[in-house]
Parts: structure tokens; sequence; C-alpha cells
């Protein structure tokens, strides 16, 4: 109950809330046998992109270049359909991705480390570098803040521009 008091007026507000306790109790047997881990990165993307269809955010799972073809094989292998929305995946959905992730990540060892993230920072990156040695003249540069940026001409001279901005 809110209560507002200004000189002589007083006004009564009853706040409509649902207050209620919730208490969970792990399951002895998971409904999902696999790292905790790896449950918990696949659920991430697929939740990553919430309006759009899980093979959205089931792509990420995977490098860019392998991107497609690899998501079709563990949908297909899974049995769900791409056009679901994450809010629409069961359980048991979930249960056969994550058995397909672990499947292909046992064939290959080096994809539960692969993080989108990282690739996209190091094409940003790559961008970048591209950019800051295509011209060496700072004031050609995209309108950006540049605070001590190092690059490497062709010519293997180094140069730098710092604190730039428009």
């Amino acid at each position: 109950m809110l209560r507002v008091q200004q000189s002589d007026v007083c006004l009564l507000i009853t706040l409509k809330v649902d207050v209620g306790v919730v208490h969970f109790t792990p399951l002895t047997q998971p409904k999902i046998e696999q790292p905790f881990k790896l449950v918990e990165k696949v659920v991430q993307n697929v939740f990553q992109f919430r309006r759009k269809y899980c093979h959205r955010g089931l792509g990420m799972l995977f490098p860019e270049a392998q991107r497609l073809e690899r998501t079709g094989r563990l949908l297909q292998w899974a049995d769900v359909d791409p056009t679901l929305r994450p809010c629409q995946l069961s359980v048991s959905h979930f249960k056969s991705l994550c058995d397909g992730y672990r499947r292909m990540c046992d064939e290959d060892p080096h994809l539960f480390a692969y993080n989108f993230r990282e690739e996209l920072k190091n094409s940003k990156r790559a961008g970048l570098t591209r950019a800051l040695t295509a011209t060496h003249d700072k004031h050609q540069l995209p309108a950006i803040l540049w605070e001590n940026v190092y690059c490497t001409k062709p010519n293997n001279e180094q140069f730098s521009f710092s604190a730039m901005s428009t």
C-alpha cells in the first residue's frame, strides 16, 4: 500500500501485486545428460536470437565457413524443425540438440572452444588494420576516435595515430 499526502488531500493507492515463493529442487537424474558448459552454450546461442528461427542462433555455434552445412546437419540429427522459434523448443528438443552438438564436438575437438564473438572481433580488427594500412594520412581516416593505434605499412615502416577526434 502506498500512501501519498499533500497538504489536506490524502491519496491512498493499493498496489495489485501477486507475490509467491518458488522452491526449486534439482532432479536426481538430469533430463539432459551432457556437461553443464555444453548445455549452457547451446541454450545461450539458441536464445540469443529470441524472435528469430532457432537455426539462426544454432548457426553461431559454428565457424562462418562451415555454418550453414553444420547447422543443417545438427538440426537433422536432432530432428528439430529449423523454423521453430526458441520459445517453442521443448526440453526434449534441447536434449537432442545438445546430444548432436556433443557428437559434433567429439568429431572436431576444436569446435567446443569456438566463440563467434572472437571471430567477429578478429574480422573487425582485420578491417581496421586494412583501413589503416591503406592510407597513412590520419586526416583521410574515417571519423572515429583513435587512441594510440599502431600499424605496419607494407614496407614494414611503423606509423601511429593517436587521440584523433572529429
